[in-house]
Parts: structure tokens; C-alpha cells; sequence
């Protein structure tokens, strides 16, 4: 119930290029007449009422009519309700409706063309207060079952929120989510199909919760009523209270959508939805294939995400024709797994994963014919066999964890399953991650801990399966063909001398050799981690891909090059791909720099910085790999990854990484690290470089977690001044990081832990002045893996588990407090995503559930601030922003909208022992002496004299401990800006004393300076503004020589800025 079932689609055709063609200096431009799909958030704010198709207030409070408000007449009939008129009662915004879920109860409103959108978007609003657990249809014009168009909104019994959109040609969007926290309370809901992008979304309390594509929709005009509280006709009656329901005949903005809910929202926050700032799609895959005339053609796979439609690329490099073909495919994910030519019959076999099907694509005419679903849980490998059968190794469901093979005869249609493989396998999960086969035999390279061979004998009737190497611990096994026409295995495992061995099979048995041919390449895996000469080697053909990636930055157009033999470089651009909102995978605020945000998008997505003044994207490059974390170390940030990547970018310069470049030549903007080190234990370099941070030596610490080869993590570090690395594994051989943080102004990393063999996760320290752990400290004793931490103040850690809060002193092992989360942090959201935010108010900010919460630091007390669908959080000053799907949304001022940190209250007497005014329970420096009591602030620290400064924080209301993001600076000379925590209050001789700002830090025209014994805080690294200035070519001096560590930013109109390590 409530699911839309998905039949496969078609393949359209695009129209080849009517426009202009023409050879310029060997460089060939195909100019294609085709749509440009490039979409752009809306940030006006509209009148709510424009487009009103109807409006329900529900606010008439007694009899059997529901006005409409919008002036189109469409009253609304209640049936049956108590003539009593008890259904009428308080709502969110006045009266509401009382729906109990009795049969045939709903509100009707009779079809009327207004109602009727064909084509064109609309927007459905209401607040909505469910009662339990249900099976409903709180909203609908149109059937339950899937026979006719119309839309819906279904509330399921998984507590499931679906909004369907159905075309008169079946043809379904439905983007869903699970609601289990909002029962019970008033909620807004909106559902928009925006017709343009054909694209279907589902706000709760004005933030964007869920999205999807379909191109295939078309029109949903029908005859149905729209009903109220059931489902047109009657039946799937909602229980619960209904209020406001507004009907657009247009699709409304996201701001559009915020502020309708700000229209009922009961005051304090002012949600900004900020649209989707990036759209584009992935180009995961390329084949190069020969036809039976000769001809070479190159194929390129752009994936929208793993959502319906799909391009495909086709270019005949020795003709210079090409077009873009359309595949919507709704059985599973259609973003291609791999793909294979098959000579025979000209055609390409594309499989996807997860769930898995099978698809046959004809180059000649552009044409798709779905063949049928794997069996297993998706493909994994594909590759033609001698034998003529296209042979597909999956991976199978959690059940059954073996590695699965089936394959297909294109010539006579005949499907076979080859079954698990390995039956008694048992681990966690098996792909078949590499096969080939021969007139006999199939070859499987299985994965992926442990590695090893399986021989499966065709012919054979029954133990038709030989095991090689499974018990040897191999760290990787692959199946390659050779250009002799032969099959081979290549085996890696540490131990072997030497460790990489390849094996030749011969009658089925693979046989060492040394003498092994050249292999030819496969093409299988995406562009981020293939090496295109090897298009080269088997077809003569170069291939160049810089600009191959179609996004709303720039201008939705793919650039393709291609040589041929000794033939001039072509090139051919393609435009109006489709494009959908990319999913914004991590955002970052950027040091010395507050109008912007550095972020990417998933799955190897683009790298961009966000404007958040101008809520613009500005494109940087695409990384080659899957990025985690970023750390900032002046302008070179650090950014870390999958595979067993972290790359060096200096945002100083340019961007020039591309898909024609080496990743890991420094000649190249970022480029990738080659990082090494290993203790007894093993070497710490893990597959995910999940996260990183900077230690107070000026390392990079990063968390590797181990797949594949091996389980548990590694804590590595990087050294940028010399460019050495080293890391420690023993310690973590089971514990995989769940966070790494550097505290107490970087002297330790803490490495949070997910649990191993222990019931538990660990919090490990790591003393960087000697690199080794110091202690190790379990803060929940069989509370399973911990999650994120951040610190509160200095050496103090709060983390949080699934269900559980705590905080601890990782400079001592004591653990201050532990509490309950009474809910689940981040539900629904992959561990690495989750982000425990350390607010301005020095709170710890997350997702209970579906509310966003906060955690007082002094106590574990835990504050609801508001329900709101569950994403990633960071804040940009007192902004908190949503991320985490394919739109950006903001609080304003999060922190100014909430009521004091620590409120009064009077009857309750309230211990302070410094007496200094704050109560001990909120005071973050106890033990201020008396004569400073007058000087405290909010948190109890005395606050700095800093009367000559006209830039600075406010110190009465910040937290002295771990001020972060300030600039401190006069108007007339300059500033210094920090980004990282910095401790604002002094302590000497055990004593907490004032910082004297105005004697120990000084400006003057062109020169800074700050007093080290007086400031050691704020001796660190900083960007410094600094202006009026009048040199043409700026040097920076430190000390009266040229500072070598330092760097100049910008330099413009007088003014500069340029990062320093320290002062």
C-alpha cells in the first residue's frame, strides 16, 4: 500500500543536430538544437495567494461547508461528521477539522476545471496532525490503486509519507518519508510538482525532505473530486486534525513554500529555502566498442543520480557523428553498473545495481529493450564469454551473502542462474567482483573480505565449483583478459612473494606464470578511476573529458575530444542533457573568507564554493575521487576520501585537476597525496579517508576506515612541510573511526570509535607531541559505537551515540556525564554523513529524531528547538544551514531567535561559588576571582579589555572558552580574522585573568603586531586585512624578513589580506 510500482520505460530519441556543423583548425563542433535544461532556485518572495486554485481554511467552526477562500467557489462538502459539530476544533491556525477515520468521513470538493492542472506544476499545502500509526489518504484527487491519474498524499503503516503524481499514461513520481517523530504534533506538509524539471518534492515545516525525477510524466487532468482526509471516493480515512489546505495551480519556490509555512508557523525562526544551487548529472561510465563495418565508436553514460532518465552518449570518432539518446528506466537504479559490446548482433548490454536489471541498447537506432530483473540484489561485473553468453556477477541480498552469476545468450534469448557461488561463504556481504569465461569454464574474482578465485565448470553435473585461495587472506583478486586471447587471475596479498602474483588458466586450473601478456582494458568502472589510455592501447584512440560534465554552472554543455591514429583532435559538444538537483554531500566555512562556503556534491561529484550572499554556485572541478571531510590549513584545504585519498588544494590558485590529468602529479591543483606508514599492526591507510583535522604540529591527522582488504581503521598523519607520513594501526585493527577531533588547541586527536569485539565504541587520545595514544577511554560501557564528538571547551568532549549523549575530559579519562537522547540521532542518514554541530551559543546541535536539538555543555540537558525533516547541520555564523539532499535551507540567527542560554529561574535557588553572578551549573570559567566579577560575561569569563577595537565579538555574549569565527580589528588599519577555536581569557598561576587586548595587540598603517607571552592563544594562525595601502607589489615581512609561511589571498583597492601561521 501507498507505493507507486514503476513499469520500464522508453528510449527517446533525440533529434540529431538541424543546427550548424563545421571543422575549425581540425576541432569539430556539432551544434545540437536541443532544450537547454538548466534551472535556477527563485528567490523572490511572491504573494501566497497568486495561483490559489483553492484554499480551505477550515476555520467556519461548525456546520457541514468548508468555504473556499481563493474566489474560485470551490466550497467544500463535509460527510459524515457529528451534526453535532464536534469535528470542528482548535487547529494550528484557528479551527481545524477532527478527522476520526470513520468509514466514508472526508471533505469534498467537487471537480471543477480549476482543479485541473494537464501539463502544468502544482502545489498542495495543510498542516496535519496525525493520530498514530494508519494506512490513509490525508490528501487525494485520484484512485489508490494505480489505474488512473491524479495525486495523492499517503500515509502508510510504516509511518511513510508519500506524495504521487500520476500522468493519464500510469506514468508515476512518488518521493516519500518516513514521519514516525512528527505523529502526534502539528506539522506543515507541502507537496510541489514542478513541471519544468519533472520533478516531484516534499517539504515538512517549509524545508525540502525528499525528491523525484520522472521525465515521463505527462498530463494529470482527471475526474475525481478533491478530497480531504480520504481517498476521492471514499476509503484510506485519515485520523487525526487537518488545517489550511491551499491548492496551487503553479509550482511554488522553495521560499515561496517557506513562507506559506512561516504564515502558520507559532513564531522565532525564519526558514530561508535556499532551492537546489547545483544541478548536473554524473558521467559514470565510457565504452569504446567496434562495429561490424569498422567503424570505432566512443559511449558515454551520464547518470542523473541514480534517478530516472538517463543519457547516453554515442560518437563515431571515425565519422564525427554523434547523439544523446534518453533512457528512463524506473525497475531499478539507472545509473549503468557496467556495460558490454556484443559483436554478434552490434549492440550493448547494460545492467544497473541495486535492484538489479538487464537492458539491450542498439547504437544504430538509439533504441532501449528493458530483457528482465537480475535475481540477485544488483549487478556488479559484466563481460561477453567465448561461449557467446554475456555472463553478469551480482551481489546477493543480506540473506543470502554469497556472490550470485547469471547470464544471458543474446542470439536465442536463453537466461540461466549459475546460483551462489559459494553457499557455505559467511561474511557480511560478496560480490562477484570480477568474471570471465571461456568455451568451459567461468572465472569469478570474488570479494570482498576475504578475496579469492571460484572455477565454475559448466559442464560439469554436479560439484561444479573449485575454490582457490580462500583461506590465504588476500587483500584483492582480479579476472583480466589478456590480448593473447587468454584468461588470467591477478591475486595480491602481502605475504606472497612477491605479493602480486598472476596465474594463466589452463583447462580451468589458473597456473603461475611469470610471462604474462599486456591486458586488455575494462571498461566497467567510472571515469573518476579509469585510465583512459587505455582506449589508446586497444583502439588507437585518446579521448579527453575536461569539460565533459554538463551542470547548471556551466551552461549545461559536454565537451568531448577525441584523436584518432595520427588525425587532428575533434571536438563535439553536447547540450540540454537533463539535468536534476545534485545532492550537496558537505559544506564547509571557508577561513578569512565569510561570504562563502566551500561544499561538493555526491557520488565524485563537483567541488564548488556557495556564495551566500548572492545564493550562487561557482564551479571549482571535479575531484576524481568520493569525498568525506575537508581541513583548512591557511589557504590549503585538505581533502579527504575514497580511494584511500587525500588531496592537497591550495585555494589560492586555480583549479587544473581534470580527467586528462594525473591525480597524484603536484604539478596539478588539487592532486593526491601518496601517504604511507604502518606499526606492527599493518599499514594504517585505509580504503575511506573518512575524516581529518589539524594537530598543533601542523599535521594532518586523518581516520581511515579498512574494507576489502582487511576490517577496523588507521589514524594517519600527514606533514606539510616536509611531506612525510607515518600512522598507527595496531591500536585500531577493530575499530573503525566514527570522527577524529583536535583539542586543546590541537595537542591531542581524539579518534572516535565504532565498537569491535568489545560491546562498545572507544574514544582514543593521541598525544601529538610523541604520536602515540596516551589513553583510551570508554565513555559508555556497552552502549555500542560511538558517532561524532566535537569539543565543548578545551580537552572537554561531547559525543553522542545512536541513542546516548556524554561528555568527557580527554585530557584526564574522566567522564563528566552521560545522558539519554530519548530518540535516534540522525535516523536514516549513513553514519559519515552525520554532523554534531557546535553551535554560537557553544551548545551541541543534532538531529533527535525528526526534531532538531540542541545539548546544554554544562549538564547533557536536552532542548526540542524545532521538527524539521532530518539532514546534515553546520552553521555560518548564527545561520544554521540543512544540507545533506539535493536543497539548501537556513535558519536566521538560529541562535538570537532562542530564548538566553541559561534562563533564570528565581525558585530555584541557584549555587555559585565564585560568586561572581552566574550560577555554577552555566559558569564556564569557575573560580574567577572576586575583583573580576564585575567583568564576567553570560558564561561567567571575564571578558577582554578591548576598548580601542571597533571590530570585535560580542564578548558579553560568547563563550571565552571556544570563540571561533570573529574578526578583531580597528576600522582604520585592519583586522585579524579566526576561524578556529581560540580561547579568549587567560590562566596563570592557576588564576583565570582578563586578556589585555589593547596593550598587547597593535595596529598601525601596514603593520601588525601581537605580544606572544601575552596573547599565546591568539599566536596562531589567522587572515590578516590590512588597509590603505599603497605598494604595487605587496611583500609580507614577519620580523623584518620576507615570511615565507605566509600568503597573500588578495590584493586590491589598497586593501589586503593574506594568511600567517602565527604572529
Amino acid at each position: 500500500m501507498g507505493n507507486c510500482w514503476h513499469a520500464p520505460g522508453a528510449f527517446r530519441k533525440h533529434a540529431e543536430s538541424r543546427a550548424e556543423s563545421r571543422v575549425l583548425h581540425g576541432r569539430m563542433i556539432l551544434f545540437f538544437a536541443l532544450p537547454l535544461a538548466i534551472f535556477f532556485p527563485y528567490f523572490v518572495h511572491a504573494d501566497a495567494t497568486a495561483g490559489l486554485a483553492g484554499w480551505w481554511a477550515l476555520d467556519d467552526g461548525s456546520g457541514t461547508v468548508a468555504l473556499d477562500s481563493s474566489g474560485n467557489h470551490g466550497n467544500a462538502s463535509l460527510v459524515k461528521f457529528p451534526a453535532d459539530n464536534s469535528g470542528w476544533t482548535n487547529g494550528q491556525i484557528g479551527q481545524a477539522l477532527n478527522f476520526r477515520g470513520v468509514s466514508g468521513q472526508r471533505v469534498v470538493v467537487a471537480q471543477s476545471g480549476a482543479l485541473d492542472f494537464g501539463t502544468g506544476g502544482f502545489t498542495v499545502s495543510f498542516w496535519m496532525k496525525p493520530e498514530g500509526t494508519q494506512n490513509s489518504m490525508p490528501i487525494s484527487k485520484g484512485t489508490h490503486g494505480y489505474t488512473a491519474p491524479g495525486f495523492r498524499f499517503f500515509l502508510g503503516s510504516t509511518n511513510n509519507l508519500n506524495f504521487c503524481v500520476e500522468d493519464q499514461g500510469l506514468n508515476r513520481v512518488e518521493p516519500r518519508v518516513t514521519i514516525t517523530s512528527f505523529l502526534g504534533s502539528w506539522n506543515h506538509y507541502v507537496g510541489v510538482w514542478d513541471a519544468a524539471s519533472k520533478t516531484a518534492t516534499i517539504y515538512i515545516n517549509g524545508i525540502h525532505a525528499a525528491s523525484t525525477t520522472n521525465a515521463s510524466i505527462g498530463n494529470i487532468t482527471n475526474a475525481f473530486d478533491f478530497t480531504i482526509g480520504a481517498r476521492s471516493g471514499g476509503d484510506y480515512e485519515f485520523k487525526g486534525m487537518i488545517d489550511d489546505v491551499r491548492l496551487y495551480n503553479r509550482a511554488l519556490s522553495p521560499q515561496e513554500v517557506a513562507d506559506v509555512h512561516r504564515q502558520g508557523a507559532p513564531g522565532g525562526f525564519t526558514v530561508e529555502n535556499l532551492g537546489s544551487p547545483l544541478q548536473g548529472n554524473t558521467q559514470e561510465h565510457q565504452v569504446m566498442y567496434r562495429t561490424a563495418d569498422g567503424d570505432r565508436h566512443l559511449q558515454l553514460y551520464y547518470d542523473t543520480f541514480g534517478s530516472s532518465p538517463m543519457n547516453i552518449v554515442d560518437i563515431d570518432v571515425d565519422t564525427g557523428k554523434a547523439y544523446s539518446s534518453v533512457f528512463e528506466n524506473n525497475l531499478g537504479r539507472p545509473g549503468p553498473q557496467f556495460h558490454v559490446y556484443y559483436p554478434a548482433n552490434n549492440k550493448i548490454y547494460i545492467a544497473s545495481s541495486d535492484p538489479g536489471s538487464l537492458s539491450e541498447f542498439d547504437p544504430a537506432t538509439g533504441n532501449t529493450r528493458y530483457i528482465r530483473a537480475l535475481r540477485y540484489k544488483g549487478a556488479q561485473w559484466g563481460e561477453v564469454g567465448d561461449d557467446g553468453w554475456v555472463y553478469i556477477g551480482e551481489t546477493t541480498s543480506a540473506v543470502a551473502k554469497g556472490a550470485g552469476v547469471e547470464r544471458y545468450n543474446p542470439m536465442t534469448e536463453q537466461w540461466q542462474d549459475l546460483g551462489i557461488i559459494d553457499p557455505a561463504f559467511n561474511g557480511s556481504i560478496q560480490y562477484a567482483y570480477t568474471l570471465g569465461a571461456d568455451r568451459r569454464y567461468v572465472y569469478i574474482g570474488l570479494g570482498q573480505l576475504p578475496w579469492y578465485l571460484a572455477v565454475y565448470d559448466t559442464q560439469a553435473a554436479s560439484n561444479n565449483v573449485k575454490l582457490y585461495w580462500a583461506d590465504q587472506g588476500d587483500t584483492a583478486g582480479v579476472v583480466l583478459r589478456g590480448i593473447d586471447g587468454n584468461w588470467y587471475y591477478k591475486r595480491v596479498n602481502p605475504s606472497l612473494t612477491p605479493s602480486t602474483k598472476f596465474y594463466k588458466f589452463e583447462d580451468g586450473v589458473p597456473v603461475e606464470t611469470s610471462a604474462y601478456p599486456e591486458f586488455l582494458p575494462y571498461y566497467n568502472h567510472g571515469n573518476t578511476v579509469n585510465d583512459k589510455t587505455a582506449f589508446k592501447a586497444e583502439f588507437n584512440t585518446s579521448i579527453n573529458l575536461d569539460q565533459a560534465y554538463p551542470n547548471s554552472g556551466n551552461g549545461n554543455a559536454a565537451v568531448i575530444g577525441w584523436q584518432t591514429d595520427s588525425n587532428p583532435w575533434q571536438f563535439t559538444t553536447i547540450r540540454g542533457m537533463f539535468l536534476i538537483p545534485a545532492i550537496i554531500k558537505r559544506l564547509y566555512n571557508i577561513p578569512g573568507d565569510s561570504g562563502n562556503l566551500l561544499g561538493w556534491a555526491d557520488e565524485y561529484g563537483l567541488v564548488f564554493t556557495y556564495n551566500v550572499n548572492g545564493r550562487s554556485i561557482s564551479q571549482l572541478g571535479y575531484p576524481q575521487r568520493s569525498l568525506y571531510d575537508a581541513t583548512f590549513d591557511g589557504t590549503t584545504v585538505y581533502l579527504s576520501g575514497y580511494t584511500s585519498a587525500t588531496l592537497r588544494y591550495d585555494m589560492a590558485k586555480p583549479w587544473t585537476l581534470s580527467g586528462s590529468s594525473s591525480i597524484i602529479s603536484p604539478s596539478v591543483n588539487p592532486y593526491m597525496l601518496s601517504l604511507s606508514g604502518s606499526d606492527s599492526g599493518g599499514n594504517w591507510n585505509g580504503n575511506y579517508h573518512y575524516y581529518s583535522d589539524k594537530g598543533a604540529d601542523g599535521r594532518i591527522y586523518l581516520g581511515a576506515q579498512h574494507t576489502r582488504d582487511s576490517a577496523g581503521g588507521g589514524l594517519g598523519w600527514y606533514d606539510p612541510a616536509t611531506g612525510a607520513s607515518s600512522g598507527l594501526r595496531q591500536n585500531f585493527l577493530n575499530y573503525g573511526p566514527q570522527g577524529i577531533l583536535a583539542v586543546n588547541n590541537g595537542a591531542k586527536i581524539v579518534y572516535s570509535s565504532s565498537q569491535g569485539p568489545d560491546p562498545e565504541g572507544k574514544l582514543f587520545v593521541l598525544d601529538v607531541a610523541s604520536r602515540t595514544i596516551e589513553r583510551t577511554i570508554t565513555p559508555i560501557p556497552g552502549g555500542g559505537s560511538l558517532d561524532k564528538i566535537i569539543e565543548a571547551e578545551p580537552g572537554m568532549v561531547i559525543g553522542i551515540t545512536a541513542n546516548k549523549c556524554y561528555k568527557v575530559n580527554a585530557l584526564t579519562g574522566e567522564i563528566i556525564w552521560v545522558k539519554e537522547l530519548n530518540g535516534t540521532a540522525f535516523p536514516g542518514i549513513p553514519a559519515s554523513d552525520h554532523s554534531l554541530a557546535k553551535g554560537p551559543d557553544g551548545y551541541a546541535w543534532l538531529f533527535i529524531d525528526n526534531a532538531l536539538s540542541r545539548i546544554n555543555p554544562a549538564n547533557g540537558d536536552i532542548e526540542k528547538i524545532m521538527a524539521a525533516p532530518v539532514s546534515s547541520i553546520m552553521f555560518h555564523g548564527n545561520d544554521l544551514y540543512f544540507y545533506g539532499g539535493t536543497s539548501l535551507s537556513r535558519v536566521v540567527n538560529i541562535s538570537g531567535a532562542l530564548p538566553p542560554v541559561v534562563p533564570a529561574d528565581p525558585s530555584v535557588p541557584s549555587e555559585d561559588s565564585d560568586g561572581d553572578g552566574i550560577p555554577d551549573s552555566a559558569d564556564r570559567c569557575p573560580g574567577t576571582l572576586p575583583e573580576l566579577a564585575s567583568f564576567v560575561n553570560v558564561y561567567g569569563c571575564p571578558k577582554p579589555i578591548a576598548a580601542k577595537f571597533d571590530i570585535k565579538p560580542d564578548f558579553h555574549n560568547i563563550d571565552l572558552n571556544t570563540a571561533s569565527d570573529f574578526d578583531l580589528g580597528m576600522s582604520s588599519y585592519g583586522k585579524i580574522t579566526y576561524n578556529k577555536v581560540v580561547r579568549l581569557y587567560r590562566v596563570a598561576g592557576g588564576q583565570i585573568q582578563r586578556l589585555d587586548l589593547d596593550s598587547d595587540v597593535n595596529f598601525s598603517r601596514a603593520r601588525i603586531s601581537i605580544n606572544p607571552s601575552g596573547q599565546q592563544d591568539l599566536n596562531t594562525n589567522a587572515t590578516v586585512t590590512l588597509y590603505g595601502l599603497q605598494f604595487k607589489i605587496p611583500k609580507i615581512l614577519k620580523d623584518g624578513q620576507e615570511c615565507e609561511e605566509c600568503s597573500i589571498i588578495s590584493y586590491s583597492n589598497g586593501t589586503i589580506v593574506f594568511a600567517v601561521p602565527n604572529f
